[in-house]
């Protein structure tokens, strides 16, 4: 399941758990999670005042998501969770982290094509978000600033405040390490 605040306005909807996330049982705790706090941090925003969670709630053999029918009917056997927790939270915002949370939630493709946009809700009352994930950042450096413009969007429509530190020309930059 997902972590943070249960009363959150703002939930993050990644796509599955990864090595580090099963072994721990919380979403983004791994590589990819590191860049999302280092995000939040440059956003002034509490991780555990929002709520992130993963679309998949188990780790797909080998890391890697299945594709067509077959990711289509893990997503249909895990909607019932992911439904639980968006009515159990409540938001006003959900932010869709990477394409396949978009494809599998709204049926849109492309998230290059729809990134920081709002897209179709998948919460009745809640506006959704599309944003790049930030596992694909890692692997395109220099797209952090795409996410944290996403985040602070959807921060500001939800209603959670914000302190940027080190955004001010709209560019940081992220270590990633190896």
């Amino acid at each position: 399941m997902g972590e943070g605040n249960p009363n959150a306005d703002l939930v993050l909807i990644g796509e599955a758990p990864g090595f580090n996330e099963d072994r721990l049982g919380k979403p983004f705790v791994g590589e990819a999670g590191k860049l999302l706090n280092f995000i939040l941090n440059k956003l002034g925003v509490d991780r555990s005042s929002i709520y992130l969670t993963n679309i998949i709630k188990c780790r797909p053999p080998k890391n890697e998501l299945p594709k067509g029918e077959e990711l289509e009917k893990i997503s249909d056997a895990c909607w019932p969770h992911l439904k639980h927790e968006l009515q159990t939270v409540d938001p006003k915002v959900v932010v869709l982290l990477g394409g396949n949370p978009l494809l599998l939630l709204t049926g849109n493709r492309f998230i290059s094509k729809h990134e920081g946009m709002e897209v179709e809700t998948v919460y009745e009352g809640a506006k959704t978000f599309a944003c790049y994930h930030p596992a694909f950042v890692l692997r395109s450096p220099g797209k952090e600033c795409h996410v944290a413009r996403v985040l602070a969007k959807a921060c500001k429509v939800a209603g959670v405040k914000t302190k940027p530190m080190g955004l001010e020309a709209g560019l940081f930059e992220y270590e990633v390490r190896s």
